[in-house]
């Protein structure tokens, strides 16, 4: 600690200091993936823990997306893109497992190994590079609850729409909002000639008055034509003229309302005294498409560069991260609304078929009729825009208890990292001793929850003392070997100690609730340890 006697100031070490060095964090990824995968796939549920392992580290991943600063709209864009992918592996590996424990193909109990195996692999994926803390979490959980409670929102419309149709028979207005759309167009950008559409050519044309006179006001025009002298300069002099004549388009706009009304009312009462030589010309001069538009790209080149001086205005005074966000919400809200509408019942057809060939015959051919009629009766459009939505949700709920174990104490202070991949291991381990996945690779995988947790808290120490950087591989690997010595040799006397007793098996017969409620007070006593 540094100690700054002007100030009366401790500066602390560098925050990378207090990270574990690179080879602390390579060996912790890989024996987590070479023991968990081991153990997987001797108790038979390597497919389901693939899927489960993949969710995980796309939820590390929208984790680091939403806690990032850099490029914010477009990281809160991309992290409601990954929550789908995040959530939708996720659940697909359970139901996978699960089906598989209902057909016989997995043992009972199954479930609760791949769960284990899911947080430990999401537990490494916050090891590499820098650490995810609380903070992280929090604005992880901010955008995942977002991400899910508006597409909750945008599904129900669909389905609103489906069941009022359905059975009331009545149809939700969406064609007179179409219709209202189209007369817009026709009065504003494409009007007919006749009668003349003065009313609606006076609204276009003073809106682009005004827009234009906004984006020379809200630009630095007047800066750039000053040419620094005393007297103003003939520039300065034009734009001032310019703008005192565009600003007429307030009264023009004041005096285009009632036109406008007047004439879509009762246009003959107003047209039918004008003799028809004058009608026709001033009906080819209103009703020109190129005037029409180019007053209505003005009005939007104002709005936009509005927005833009606001923007950057606003980012100027606060924080340009949490304005911009906005921009990347709307961004990803539209991008997972298309995905689901357009490619989700295509996703949804073949979840189905995957889950359908995973359950016995006669389990799968009733699964396959209830989806048929889901189908049927909500659409397939629908079916796609509710399976995006389901799996937002299943992400949102994951980061939602990761930011909350934050705030009570059970996730470290680093976030995520080698604690939750040693709890992961360890259940993981223990659920294929119970299950009978295998003596060697559930002991390997127990071992190597020991040695992740003890590489954790001696990489962090290593990490103050050195720095990240430091010359200290040497020491890591000494370390490394006393550790696997120590859980070899614990290992050996437990299995000496249960093949002494005969009444004391690996595999035991116990019910499914006695294994889950072991497994329960087995997680709390290492979580305790942990800590």
């Amino acid at each position: 600690m540094r100690v700054d006697r002007d100030r009366e100031t401790v500066a602390a070490p560098p925050g990378r200091n207090w990270r574990s060095p690179p080879v602390v964090m390579t060996l912790s990824v890989a024996v987590v993936v070479a023991t968990g995968w081991w153990v997987a796939t001797a108790a038979g549920v390597g497919r389901a823990t693939a899927g489960v392992a993949a969710g995980a580290v796309l939820v590390g991943v929208f984790v680091r997306l939403a806690g990032t600063d850099r490029l914010r709209p477009f990281a809160v864009a991309a992290a409601w893109v990954v929550s789908f992918p995040a959530g939708g592996l996720a659940a697909t590996g359970m139901v996978l497992v699960s089906a598989g424990q209902f057909a016989g193909t997995a043992p009972v109990g199954a479930v609760f190994l791949v769960a284990g195996l899911g947080v430990a692999t999401l537990g490494a994926t916050g090891l590499p590079s820098r650490s995810v803390g609380r903070e992280d979490l929090r604005l992880a959980a901010r955008v995942a609850v977002t991400a899910a409670a508006t597409l909750v929102v945008t599904t129900l419309a669909p389905v609103v729409d489906t069941v009022t149709r359905q059975e009331a028979g009545v149809t939700l207005p969406t064609a007179p909002l179409a219709a209202v759309g189209e007369r817009l167009v026709t009065v504003f950008v494409t009007p007919p000639a006749s009668p003349p559409p003065v009313g609606s050519f006076l609204v276009v044309v003073a809106g682009g008055a005004v827009g234009f006179a906004s984006i020379l006001r809200r630009l630095p025009v007047r800066a750039l034509l000053d040419d620094e002298t005393d007297d103003p300069s003939p520039a300065v002099a034009a734009l001032d003229r310019l703008l005192a004549v565009l600003d007429y388009g307030w009264a023009a706009l004041l005096l285009a309302g009632p036109v406008l009304a007047v004439n879509a009312v009762a246009p003959t009462v107003v047209w039918e005294p004008v003799a028809a030589s004058i009608r026709a010309p001033l009906g080819a001069a209103t009703a020109t498409p190129a005037v029409r538009a180019f007053a209505v790209g003005t009005c939007v080149v104002a709005v936009l560069v509005w927005s833009l001086v606001w923007l950057v205005r606003t980012g100027y005074r606060t924080r340009l991260g949490t304005q911009t966000a906005t921009a990347g919400a709307v961004a990803g809200w539209s991008m997972s609304v298309w995905l689901g509408w357009r490619r989700g019942g295509g996703l949804a057809e073949t979840l189905a078929t995957v889950v359908a060939d995973a359950l016995p015959p006669t389990a799968a051919s009733s699964f396959q009729r209830g989806f048929d009629a889901v189908v049927g009766y909500y659409g397939l459009e629908t079916v796609g825009l509710a399976l995006v939505t389901g799996c937002v949700v299943v992400a949102a709920g994951v980061v939602l208890l990761l930011a909350l174990g934050g705030v009570v104490g059970v996730v470290p202070a680093s976030g995520l990292g080698h604690g939750l991949s040693a709890a992961g291991l360890f259940a993981a381990g223990g659920f294929g001793l119970a299950l009978d996945a295998g003596l060697a690779p559930s002991l390997a995988a127990l071992v190597g929850a020991v040695v992740v947790w003890d590489l954790g808290g001696y990489g962090t120490a290593l990490g103050r003392e050195v720095g990240q950087q430091g010359q200290s591989r040497r020491a890591i690997f000494v370390h490394l070997g006393g550790s696997l010595l120590v859980s070899l040799v614990a290992s050996a006397g437990a299995i000496a100690a249960l093949r002494a007793r005969e009444s004391v098996t690996l595999a035991p017969t116990a019910s499914a609730p006695a294994v889950l409620l072991a497994g329960v007070a087995a997680l709390v006593v290492f979580a305790l340890l942990l800590r």
